[in-house]
């Protein structure tokens, strides 16, 4: 059995044992992830599952979560989390972002970089998806750091499904 309370271990070498090669295509690509599914799905879309200042398990966290879609079907989870934001500041625009995709504005604002990403697996009963009900197998996981103005947000992003379009 998986365990959920499996630790990730980050690398920046990815396994392809468990992907299928559209996924690892997917999961290794430097570029907006957002496009990508997009030119692959015509009715792709965010699906926003929490935004949300105040978390209670880290009150000082601004947390956004959201799946990406194709076919009416989850793709991708989502989670984007940094220190609390004020309304104004370099990423002041995140209160606001709602099902719009947060790669259209990581990809096309100069002043915003990226760290190295970083892969992983774990399991579907992991704490960070368990909510989501997934069947108990490993998924591809990658982490991404992001700065704008030297204030650092954190992306991780769950592959959990390709449909075929």
């Amino acid at each position: 059995m998986i365990s959920s309370k499996t630790t990730i271990c980050w690398s920046p070498k990815i396994s392809r044992l468990f992907l299928s090669p559209a996924l690892f295509y997917l999961q290794t690509r430097t570029d907006s992830l957002t496009q990508a599914l997009k030119n692959r799905y015509p009715d792709f879309a965010v699906v926003l599952l929490t935004n949300q200042g105040k978390n209670p398990k880290a009150p000082h966290t601004w947390e956004r979560s959201v799946l990406l879609t194709g076919q009416q079907k989850p793709i991708i989870y989502a989670r984007t989390q940094c220190q609390k934001i004020p309304h104004f500041g370099p990423w002041s625009f995140l209160h606001a972002q709602g099902t719009r995709p947060l790669g259209e504005r990581l990809f096309h604002q100069a002043t915003i970089t990226r760290s190295q990403v970083t892969h992983s697996k774990i399991p579907g009963r992991h704490s960070l998806i368990k909510h989501l009900n997934l069947p108990n197998k490993l998924y591809g996981i990658r982490k991404t750091i992001f700065y704008h103005h030297n204030k650092p947000i954190e992306l991780i992003e769950i592959f959990l499904n390709l449909t075929k379009p």
